[in-house]
């Protein structure tokens, strides 16, 4: 099973330095039960305890722009901040990897009844031989 692995401060202030999320990580295309891992992390790189959260979710943009929205699991306890999805090209709700190019990833909760996103980050859905 192919694992990526992203830690994503909740969103705030831009960073001086802002630019679009550069992919590190891959898989290639229509891989199933591909762990997509999301670590909440806060302004300090300190996990956030996701316990409390009310709603957990994987937002995730194809390379055509098509969004979705799916729901998260704790990837341990939720103590550690981490949650997570596993690709499937046979639900409804998409998680299909099965467009080639550059797809976005951003962590969602409700935490307290208010709504938090975390930063974008990105990862490559790579082609194979024929």
């Amino acid at each position: 099973m192919t694992e990526l692995d992203f830690s994503l401060q909740l969103a705030g202030q831009l960073p001086q330095d802002f630019a679009p999320p550069v992919p590190t990580q891959g898989c290639q295309v229509n891989d199933q039960d591909v762990s997509i891992v999301v670590q909440v992390v806060d302004a300090d790189g300190s996990p956030v305890n996701l316990r409390p959260a009310s709603a957990k979710r994987i937002l995730l943009q194809r390379p055509s722009g098509v969004s979705v929205s799916v729901d998260a699991a704790f990837f341990t306890n939720g103590l550690d901040g981490k949650m997570y999805v596993v690709s499937d090209p046979e639900t409804p709700l998409g998680t299909g990897l099965d467009e080639v190019g550059t797809w976005l990833v951003q962590g969602f909760l409700t935490i307290g009844g208010s709504p938090r996103h975390t930063e974008v980050s990105a990862f490559l859905v790579l082609s194979n031989i024929g």
